[in-house]
């Protein structure tokens, strides 16, 4: 998801990537930066799929189909790891609700509602509010 850093004629876009689990509806942190590459989301992938690491054990990944996600690396890299990469087909949000669902709520309760001056307003933000989604807001993932 991108979000808007700065004030006036200085606003930059900052990209945040995560991932959600989908049985648990759990969301995890994997970076924020202002200019994703191809290596950058690699790195992220490998560090929250290293063993011991919270998606070291899934077997999907369903990703949007940007062109941000070097495909024929991404799927080499979760061959590598016994993981099947399933990007969603264009205009089908409904291919990876629970993701789509989570960005509005982000953007509902918390980035509508601040002006993030810098990178660790932002970062503060992103990482209390993930966490408050994980253990305190009611959802059927953790039985309401």
């Amino acid at each position: 998801m991108q979000i808007p850093v700065g004030l006036l004629g200085k606003i930059t876009y900052r990209f945040v990537f995560f991932a959600i689990e989908h049985d648990t509806r759990k969301v995890h942190l994997l970076g924020i930066t202002e200019h994703p590459t191809g290596e950058w989301i690699l790195n992220a992938l490998r560090s929250a799929t290293a063993d011991g690491m919270p998606l070291a054990e899934r077997t999907y990944f369903i990703h949007d189909n940007d062109g941000k996600y070097p495909r024929k690396r991404l799927q080499q890299f979760f061959t590598d790891r016994g993981m099947q990469s399933v990007p969603t087909v264009p205009y089908t949000p409904d291919m990876n609700a629970y993701a789509e669902r989570f960005v509005r709520s982000f953007h509902d309760e918390c980035a509508d509602h601040i002006i993030f001056m810098n990178d660790a307003m932002l970062e503060h933000a992103v990482t209390t509010y993930f966490q408050h989604y994980n253990t305190e807001r009611p959802y059927q993932g953790i039985g309401n």
